[in-house]
């Protein structure tokens, strides 16, 4: 029995590249929606050509119902909606042998990398944790970690591939594949593959990290890594000043936030927390 989880996002599929792209209401949500769906059904079919039985999709972009199920493969579940509250866009994960990332994007402040958010990018100019700046990726790979599932494959544009190559060389991420599906030349700028070629370059990755997991031993799985430190830097002076109102945060500065984690999940929660909150501001 292989169970594969797939988390998936918007902002780093093939042919988007703009916010209009990816906010419901605009004219070119629809398609995006259905270019989200392509990349999914292609990681779906490269999974079970891997020898996966079960594979549970979670919809992690804006209000986590962006998936239309009809349109995905029949052989998959959906998770789909908000609050996730174990996990977010990994909720789901944490009975699953390997996770893939489909459609992942650069953390908040990265040169030249196309929608770069972390978490909401109306809040956060930047994330940090444990002094190092963090995307999306980084704060699901450390949840999967902490769920002892190892990341298999993380596609999208090539600033976040190169960035979690970089990041982790060692231990479980040591088996995560990297498919870059476009090139970022700027915020709203890519050069981007044809969609059904990157559909083919993600089934044949996702085969291959479903393949290559089940010959992992438990002996190249490190003890989850412990988050301990979160820096938050708002975009406005009054957001930090509005999350303060959460209890145990200290301000580091004017637009500094920071706040001492114990685990992956108290970090992604609080950055959940925190993000509400800079929005009342």
């Amino acid at each position: 029995m292989t169970h594969v989880f797939i988390s998936v996002d918007m902002e780093g599929i093939a042919g988007v590249a703009t916010p209009a792209q990816v906010h419901r209401g605009t004219d070119d949500y629809e398609r995006s929606c259905a270019l989200m769906a392509g990349e999914v059904n292609a990681a779906i079919e490269g999974a079970y050509a891997g020898g996966a039985t079960r594979v549970t999709v979670n919809d992690g972009h804006g209000d986590n119902a962006n998936l239309r199920p009809e349109e995905l493969d029949t052989r998959a579940t959906l998770l789909m909606g908000q609050p996730k509250l174990a996990g977010g866009m990994m909720a789901g994960a944490q009975d699953a042998h390997i996770a893939l990332l489909i459609g992942y994007h650069a953390a908040a402040g990265t040169t030249g990398a196309v929608l770069d958010h972390t978490v909401s990018g109306g809040a956060f100019a930047r994330i940090r944790v444990d002094g190092e700046v963090w995307g999306e990726a980084d704060v699901n790979a450390a949840i999967a970690a902490q769920f002892g599932t190892p990341i298999g494959l993380v596609t999208g544009d090539d600033k976040v591939c190169r960035s979690f190559a970089s990041r982790y060389p060692l231990g479980p991420h040591a088996m995560a594949l990297t498919v870059d599906v476009k090139a970022s030349l700027g915020n709203g700028v890519i050069h981007s593959l044809h969609p059904e070629v990157a559909r083919e370059r993600i089934q044949i990755a996702a085969e291959a990290a479903v393949t290559r997991v089940a010959a992992a031993t438990a002996d190249t799985r490190p003890e989850p890594p412990a988050p301990r430190s979160l820096r938050a830097t708002l975009r406005r002076t009054a957001q930090a000043d509005h999350c303060m109102l959460v209890p145990g945060t200290v301000r580091a500065s004017a637009y500094d936030v920071e706040y001492a984690c114990t685990d992956a999940l108290e970090l992604r929660n609080m950055l959940k927390l925190f993000s509400i909150t800079a929005a009342a501001a």
